[in-house]
């Protein structure tokens, strides 16, 4: 039954991504590009562990239990790097990276903007260490 629940759950994320045309947007952000030999592009890791952290694998140790579940595996095509590959990338980042994270991160935002009503925060501070 969870294995049923996971496979749909990564059904509508796939679907909701296309609707976003989500692959796109990270590709139009961030300029990094890995060699030209290599089997993962940054838009298949960076969208993989978005994928990860969405499906509630938020650890790097957990990212690969992802590589198994036969759900997410329809719907990648086996484009589905390992923990170690997303590490790598991370690593090799530019500085500028940072930068480009946060734009994207913005347009995220903006476009969860454009589907919500305005609502109430409350921030509550903690001076104490």
């Amino acid at each position: 039954m969870i294995q049923f629940l996971v496979m749909q759950l990564s059904f509508m994320l796939k679907a909701f991504k296309d609707v976003f045309k989500f692959s796109s947007m990270i590709k139009e952000t961030l300029n990094y590009q890995k060699a030209s030999n290599s089997k993962y592009t940054t838009v298949d890791i960076v969208e993989f562990m978005i994928d990860s952290i969405i499906l509630g694998y938020s650890r790097f140790s957990h990212m690969d239990d992802l590589r198994y579940d036969s759900g997410y595996i329809r719907i990648k095509d086996s484009k589905i790097p390992s923990e170690k590959v997303c590490r790598g990338l991370l690593k090799a980042f530019p500085d500028e990276a940072k930068d480009e994270f946060r734009k994207l991160n913005t347009k995220l935002l903006s476009l969860q903007a454009q589907y919500e009503q305005p609502r109430e925060v409350m921030l509550d501070f903690d001076d104490n260490v």
